[in-house]
């Protein structure tokens, strides 16, 4: 602690002594190891809790976004940059990860953080200094003291933004009038000054042995660690400070939604915005970005909690930690710890606590709490999963507590699917003024509907997600709907065992929701259980034979109908259609297109304009490599690509050209897969491919490397012919991968889930043939791998004469023994005419399109200010420090 703390750093017993109270009731509940001794995850959320709670920050490292596991803990970066001995040594170490840490061992460490946080900031005091030219051993007068906080505390609110920073301090007339509330902000630091001035006095001799003193008690000299000693203060009470503006903004929001659902329609936040609210502007995408966006029902809606904790609100950015609206799920939560007093508790413990609680919003808003038949049912569901108690530290009960709560709780999502970014670190994260326009006017009106329509018929829980985290670890608690999770922070071979091999015992007759523990030889030998029951070689075939007949019925009638799309024919083929390009829309059109970053696409014909509409959204993209001949996936990134070349990046030429290989071993999580199919049944979202079963193959490895789960969305795009009714669920068989959503030309169809078939939960290898293991080098590999770990051989299943592939026209092969033309054939040539024709024409419409800059109103209002100014002329826009921007007066 003495290296993290520095020559003369010490913590008093009083300190620690107030650290052990505030950690104590979040410390009983969390889930200890030996000796009653909390891991390091535990501890990590331990000291997140504790600054959220007592400061409203959030340390960088700490944020609950942040994925971690075994080898990969999630450390605050103030140690890693300052002190990072202390990570390898104290906690890293061997004792540490098998000993834990103590309540007192958890003080020190929230000690340590604490100083280094509030120390952090020294560099920029010293900068403060050397910019006034004054020597830091200097003692200040007040005024001199009062110069040196002002230029501070514009320092440590613009952040990184130095060109900013120095144009409101070279002009003190602009700084007064475009730097929010900088009145109060000045009075604020003063307050600090007379708080240690007040601290002299009453107590000398305690100042003077703390060398923060530059003179006697009385005189009003201060010397640089007095200023220090200030600074420090106003970091610990910065949030009390600005609260005011949290709330005002909070309350806003409640007022605009009348239904209690913590949700506000982002065309009514947008309209609000236009209008009379001048914070509110953040992009669409920046929303979605921060985890306060809910896309999942009737219409975009911003979801209040989690827009007042977002990033885009913290006042303060730096590189160390961020101070941030206060969290009013914080004093929630420490109620039900406290009465709970353990890390779980029963689900009618729970019910009766938190249903003699209120719900208060506001001073004049308080409510009973009121707990509907749903979410009694969802929190019994979840003990039932947890061995018949409720993990107090899961994300199922905090998305519970989120809807009991919704306008002061987050929902919670799950880990690494948002991320904590400022808004200068994000990049253009105001929507124009057109943008917000076109939403305030939408036409579905939904700022009107939702004051009108019944709570039951708004769809507000349709964000809920089965998907369990614990944000601890309890030993010995499997969640049973947990596939994987709680697997993957053992690496790569234990998920693949939990997977493939079946060590965590699933078992495809079953339900998500159920475990059914099994013995290893067992596991080994039944790893392809069906869905329905044990089929027979015979049964199998004859399935077999009905699918090829649905396959040959869709194909010869998009032929004979003139539906088909070149390539033809389309037979053997995932189809390619007439109106393809329209599905891509639809495509475009769905929440979880919007929400994912990561999307697989399959590499044929009919999804081309989807995997162009990934690559102009700014999506990475997956594609598999054609029949996985010579590897696994092949990642565009979008980033690396100019923009002229996504349309050649999205053909199987310019995949080789573009893309970079990835192998199994890659860390990634797929938000949407699109695959193409033949035939799909919208009832139960059976599919139907081509017949040779790659899109199961490669479903089933991201499976494997825990990059998608059973929430992972499956769509598809078909012609609407290609809608059919006679795929039952029986004809399905283990591997088969359904569909979540169907997009059409015309359409988009959302499979039921009450009807919809399980997914498979990674490679069956009792069913996968010799002759299509021979024929994939990535699972050659794969299999000898996993037999080499396991120390046995894995099943093989039946011999099979492999399907016909399509025919292949004007696209030879490279070498003289290759079929068709080749490279320089007329197919090649006229595909890439196309591909230019249509490069060609979105330069056109580029050229005349017009931009928006994104400038906020602060920003406008501070360049023109400043251009009026000689000593602050120009060129560049100042940007908006952070989320806040002046109002705007009332003659504007």
């Amino acid at each position: 602690m003495g290296e993290a703390l520095g020559c003369g750093g010490q913590v008093s017993d009083e300190n620690l002594k107030s650290i052990e109270q505030a950690l104590q009731p979040i410390y009983n509940t969390l889930p200890k190891i030996g000796m009653d001794c909390l891991d390091r995850r535990s501890l990590r959320y331990l000291a997140y809790r504790y600054f959220n709670q007592r400061f409203s920050i959030v340390v960088r490292g700490f944020e609950p976004s942040r994925p971690v596991n075994d080898s990969s803990w999630g450390s605050a970066e103030v140690l890693n940059q300052l002190v990072p001995g202390y990570v390898e040594s104290v906690l890293e170490s061997r004792h540490a990860k098998e000993n834990g840490f103590d309540l007192g061992d958890a003080a020190y460490v929230v000690a340590t953080l604490e100083q280094l946080i509030f120390d952090a900031e020294t560099h920029l005091l010293e900068k403060v200094y050397q910019e006034q030219k004054k020597p830091m051993p200097r003692i200040l007068s007040e005024q001199g003291l009062q110069q040196v906080l002002e230029a501070y505390m514009v320092h440590w609110m613009m952040g990184e933004d130095a060109q900013g920073t120095q144009i409101l301090l070279g002009n003190q007339s602009l700084l007064a009038s475009s730097f929010p509330h900088w009145g109060q902000l000045v009075n604020f630091a003063s307050g600090q000054v007379r708080s240690l001035d007040f601290q002299r006095q009453t107590a000398p001799a305690a100042a003077r042995s703390s060398g923060h003193t530059g003179g006697n008690a009385l005189s009003q000299r201060y010397s640089f660690d007095d200023a220090h000693s200030i600074v420090g203060g106003i970091t610990r009470s910065f949030a009390s400070f600005w609260e005011s503006e949290c709330t005002d903004m909070k309350e806003v929001l409640v007022a605009m939604d009348p239904q209690h659902t913590g949700r506000v329609p982002l065309s009514k936040f947008y309209g609000t915005g236009l209008d009379s609210e001048w914070r509110f502007g953040e992009s669409e995408s920046y929303l979605r970005e921060l985890g306060a966006l809910d896309e999942s029902g009737w219409t975009k809606q911003v979801i209040i909690p989690n827009y007042i904790q977002a990033a885009s609100n913290c006042i303060v950015t730096t590189s160390h930690y961020m101070v941030c609206c206060a969290n009013d799920c914080e004093p929630i939560l420490r109620d039900i710890e406290e009465a709970v007093g353990e890390s779980t508790a029963q689900a009618q413990q729970l019910i009766s606590l938190v249903g003699n609680m209120t719900s208060m919003t506001s001073l004049e808003d308080e409510t009973a709490v009121k707990i509907s038949a749903a979410l009694v049912s969802q929190l019994e569901a979840t003990a039932a999963a947890n061995g018949g108690k409720v993990p107090l530290h899961g994300r199922l009960f905090q998305q519970w507590v989120h809807y009991v709560f919704p306008r002061q709780c987050p929902f919670p999502h799950k880990t690494g699917t948002v991320v904590s970014v400022s808004p200068l670190e994000f990049g253009n994260y105001i929507a124009s003024a057109e943008e917000m326009r076109a939403h305030a006017i939408s036409a579905d009106n939904s700022s009107n509907i939702s004051a009108t329509i019944a709570i039951e018929d708004m769809q507000w829980m349709s964000q809920w997600s089965e998907e369990e985290e614990l944000f601890v670890d309890y030993q010995g608690l499997s969640h049973k709907s947990l596939f994987g999770r709680s697997f993957i922070k053992g690496g790569f071979l234990l998920f693949v065992v939990a997977a493939l091999v079946g060590v965590v015992g699933f078992n495809r007759k079953t339900s998500k929701n159920e475990f059914l523990p099994q013995t290893q030889d067992h596991r080994i030998t039944s790893i392809a259980v069906q869905r329905a029951s044990p089929l027979t070689d015979a049964k199998a075939a004859n399935i077999r034979q009905e699918k090829w007949a649905i396959r040959k019925r869709i194909w010869d009638y998009l032929e004979e109908n003139n539906i088909a799309a070149n390539p033809r024919p389309v037979h053997h083929r995932i189809p390619n259609f007439v109106g393809a390009e329209l599905t891509a829309k639809q495509v475009e059109k769905l929440p979880e297109f919007h929400r994912s970053r990561w999307v697989k696409v399959n590499p044929d014909t009919p999804q081309k304009p989807v995997r162009a509409a990934c690559l102009r959204a700014g999506k990475m993209l997956l594609v598999p490599q054609p029949r996985l001949r010579t590897g696994f996936f092949s990642l565009l990134n979008p980033a690396k690509i100019e923009p002229s070349n996504y349309m050649y990046a999205c053909t199987q030429a310019g995949v080789v050209d573009l893309g970079e290989p990835i192998d199994l071993d890659a860390k990634i999580k797929v938000g949407m897969i699109v695959i193409g199919s033949v035939a799909v049944n919208p009832a139960n979202g059976a599919r139907i491919g081509k017949g040779e079963g790659f899109a199961e193959l490669e479903y089933g490895m991201l499976r494997m490397m825990g990059a998608v789960d059973d929430d992972t969305p499956v769509v598809t795009c078909i012609h609407d012919c290609q809608l059919v009714d006679d795929i039952p669920s029986e004809k399905m068989l283990c591997h088969d991968v359904p569909v979540d959503i169907i997009c059409t030309p015309t359409r988009i169809i959302r499979v039921n889930k009450a009807g919809q078939m399980p997914k498979p939960t990674g490679i069956y290898w009792d069913k996968l043939s010799p002759q299509k293991l021979a024929s994939i080098k990535v699972l050659q590999i794969l299999k000898a791998k996993l037999e080499r770990e396991l120390g046995q051989k894995l099943p093989s299943g039946p011999s099979e004469v492999l399907p016909p592939t399509a025919e292949r026209v004007g696209k030879g092969g490279k070498g003289p023994k290759g079929k068709g033309t080749g490279k320089g054939g007329k197919g090649y040539i006229a595909d890439k005419a196309n591909e230019a024709q249509a490069q060609d024409g979105r330069r056109a419409e580029g050229a005349s399109g017009t931009g928006s800059t994104g400038r906020s109103r602060w920003t406008a209002k501070a360049t023109v200010a400043s251009a009026a100014e000689p000593e602050a002329t120009t060129d560049r826009a100042i940007p908006a420090p952070r989320r806040w921007r002046q109002k705007e007066e009332a003659d504007r």
